[in-house]
């Protein structure tokens, strides 16, 4: 399989595990801000919401909470997302990944999790309500 499958092959480096992400300073925020414009370059979508607010506070924000600079739970939620798009377009191929396909991917996946507090942060009311939560791993491990 793994020659024939060109996704199996792409993978047969083996396993990498990726340090999460911070975003407690500026350069944690630009390393942050980095990945998500390189996930979102590669997406195919003629466009998305990721990459039209890629220099937005506030997107990046949102979306470091959804994740917790997890590089995997934000594949998690973009997979999430696409399903939304489709029904948006009622299964005709989608042009775009919405914020509100986003949204609805966030719901569909991490919505219930205990540190998600019950907010969606790609909904504006939620964003606004969204409670303190660590910067970064180091963040993480200190006990309030």
């Amino acid at each position: 399989m793994m020659t024939k499958v060109d996704a199996m092959s792409q993978r047969s480096g083996g396993i990498k595990m990726l340090r999460p992400f911070g975003f407690a300073d500026d350069e944690q925020r630009e390393v942050h801000a980095a990945f998500v414009a390189a996930f979102s370059d590669q997406l195919p979508f003629e466009t998305n919401w990721f990459k039209e607010n890629e220099d937005d506070h506030h997107m990046l924000r949102a979306t470091f909470y959804a994740q917790r600079g997890r590089p995997g739970r934000h594949s998690l939620l973009v997979e999430a997302a696409v399903p939304h798009a489709f029904i948006r377009t009622k299964g005709s191929e989608p042009r775009e990944l919405t914020k509100e396909d986003i949204a609805a991917g966030f719901d569909r996946v991490f919505l219930d999790q205990e540190m998600m507090h019950g907010r969606n942060p790609f909904r504006p009311e939620d964003y606004l309500a969204l409670p303190k939560f660590p910067l970064s791993v180091e963040q993480e491990n200190i006990k309030e």
